[in-house]
């Protein structure tokens, strides 16, 4: 075995150990890691392991000749990961109930990369199966990898749909990764470990319990930027996720067509902290107004087909992004695009007798687009603090402009008004989150 084999070996046993106590073991297995013996045969420090614990030694060494079978039997194209692996999803490391060991068959690069869950019930109605199967084909186009927890119904709906549109896709499941569950899905999982990822947070040799398949929703939440849930009963398992979602401060997304369903109770649950959009946001794709935050674009850039966008119906939760972080994403964004970054100037103009303060993010560069070569280039971005004083007396309105900051791309010679309107609607998903923070 290598030495993530060993360690998850060893957690394993300290978990059996203590009768599934994931606390107790991960505490002990700190000590563990403490002690700088994880990486060395578990039978020469049974008797460490076992006052770690609080057990006799024999509970240790029992536990340990139970599960080593198994770990050595495991398949070779699994993969563990552990807090310090390349590829350990660092998204799930602010969150409760943190595993701490994740099973992936498939390409575990996958688990940080942007990804939305597509959950719900096991026994979807015609419109649901609908729903999902246009969510999963939308969001494959705008680059997310689908979600879901392989179950029938609208999981498998959802992931069918990613792999269709030729996208990767993730399952997370309740299982061990050496189980297929539900038999009918055995297919279904081959091929996602085959061209996306199937992850469990249980290790081989893990017996399966019916509470195990909730700890598998809040792993999908925390894994996920997004969870839509596309139908559920009340006190389902996406319910759940979406409740999940909510705690981690995630975005969640259900339908309106839910909502409307009064034979069920949860959506009403979660759509009363949430304003009804208007007519031409959800034609937009975007929500209106919520309790829970100002307004955010669906997705960014996710496009829905008219029907779906039409009943969409939205929460969000998702902590806001700072002021540095939108300033950030625009900077980038044209960076990417062969643009060198230039540093802001002075509120006060330097060698210009014609304003008082920087009204705007062109008066640095008034020389340069005038003609003078610029030393960075023809191709600059930025962004340049400005003082407008027409409305000083309306400070405090949310819509004065007395004191703002301007993001800027200059072209000086080297394109024009064509490649600009490109840049323009390129950019547009981040105009909505930074329409969102004006607001």
């Amino acid at each position: 075995m290598d030495s993530i084999q060993l360690q998850a070996l060893h957690y394993e046993t300290l978990l059996k150990a203590a009768n599934g106590a994931e606390a107790k073991a991960a505490h002990a297995f700190e000590k563990a890691v403490e002690y700088s013996i994880i990486n060395e045969s578990l039978v020469l420090h049974t008797q460490t392991y076992a006052e770690l614990l609080g057990v006799e030694a024999s509970a240790i060494s029992n536990a340990y000749y139970d599960i080593r079978p198994v770990f050595e039997a495991m398949d070779s194209s699994v993969h563990i990961l552990g807090w310090d692996s390349p590829h350990w999803p660092k998204q799930v490391d602010s969150f409760a109930f943190r595993p701490r060991f994740l099973y992936v068959q498939g390409n575990e690069s996958l688990l940080s990369q942007s990804s939305v869950s597509v959950i719900g019930t096991r026994s979807p109605s015609l419109e649901g199966k609908q729903l999902a199967l246009a969510t999963a084909k939308s969001l494959t186009k705008a680059g997310y990898v689908v979600a879901s927890g392989l179950a029938l119904g609208i999981d498998g709906v959802a992931h069918k749909a990613a792999l269709a549109a030729g996208g990767p896709t993730i399952a997370v499941i309740g299982t061990p990764i050496n189980a297929f569950y539900p038999p009918e899905h055995r297919d279904l999982q081959l091929e996602i470990a085959k061209v996306g990822a199937v992850v469990s947070r249980f290790s081989p040799a893990t017996v399966t319990q019916k509470w195990h398949f909730l700890l598998r929703n809040r792993l999908m939440s925390a894994l996920s930027d997004a969870s839509v849930v596309v139908e559920d009963r009340d006190g389902g398992g996406a319910v759940r996720q979406a409740a999940f979602a909510l705690e981690q401060k995630k975005y969640l997304f259900i339908y309106q067509s839910s909502v409307d369903n009064h034979s069920i109770l949860w959506p009403r649950q979660f759509a009363n902290q949430v304003a009804q959009p208007s007519q031409e946001d959800a034609r937009r794709g975007r929500q209106t107004q919520t309790k829970g935050g100002p307004t955010q674009p669906l997705l960014s850039s996710v496009s829905l087909t008219d029907d779906c966008r039409r009943d969409y119906y939205l929460h969000i939760m998702k902590k806001q992004l700072t002021a540095n972080e939108l300033r950030q994403k625009f900077i980038d964004f044209f960076v990417s695009k062969d643009h060198v970054q230039i540093s802001g100037a002075s509120l006060i103009p330097e060698n210009d007798p014609t304003v008082l303060f920087t009204t705007a993010g062109m008066h640095p560069l008034v020389p340069y687009i005038l003609g003078s070569d610029h030393p960075s280039g023809k191709r600059l971005t930025n962004y340049q603090k400005c003082i407008r004083t027409g409305d000083i007396e309306a400070v405090g309105d949310p819509h004065h402009l007395t004191f703002f900051e301007m993001l800027g791309n200059w072209s000086l010679g080297d394109y024009f008004k064509k490649e600009a309107i490109a840049y323009s609607f390129e950019v547009q998903p981040l105009g909505e989150e930074l329409k969102a923070v004006g607001d």
